[in-house]
């Protein structure tokens, strides 16, 4: 198999979305002195997650222990998850919050104001110790399922080529 040396590799690709994501949380923010630049930062951070989030959504019930609710759970979740303003991060959330059974959203502090945002799952219980564990466990499981599905990818492509 050959590789070329123009082509970004994964590590490259993971820095270069790193420094986008970190360039969002620090100044992709709606104050008037980072307008420009912050909506700027969180476009393309919103580019550049819309499909990871969908693929959480679509692989996170597979690791669960709620996967004989596959079909409601996403659909739940997808509707929750496009009342907030973030076109992805609202679906992460729903997702999590749906498969784990908590309440997201609700009130909100920050930098000393009260924001509210839509709620998630309104019949979830609210976080505890053990959901925040079990949240553990599924980001640690769905990982898994990633790799072993990159690694079968790239060993299909490699005997084909």
């Amino acid at each position: 198999m050959k590789f070329s040396i123009f082509l970004p590799g994964p590590l490259s690709l993971g820095l270069s979305y790193k420094a986008i994501s970190t360039l969002d949380s620090m100044i992709g923010y709606k104050y008037d002195y980072f307008r420009y630049l912050g909506f700027f930062s969180a476009k393309i951070e919103d580019i550049f997650t819309f499909v990871p989030s969908r693929l959480v959504l679509i692989t996170l019930p597979l690791v669960s222990p709620k996967i004989n609710e596959y079909g409601s759970i996403i659909k739940k979740s997808y509707l929750d998850g496009k009342k907030y303003d973030s076109p992805n991060a609202g679906i992460s959330e729903a997702i999590f919050a749906y498969i784990s059974g908590i309440t997201l959203g609700g009130k909100s502090k920050y930098k000393k104001e009260i924001i509210k945002k839509p709620t998630i799952n309104a019949n979830g219980d609210n976080c505890t110790g053990e959901k925040i564990n079990l949240i553990c466990q599924l980001i640690l499981r769905l990982q898994f399922l990633w790799i072993i599905i990159f690694v079968l990818i790239f060993f299909i492509i490699s005997t084909l080529i």
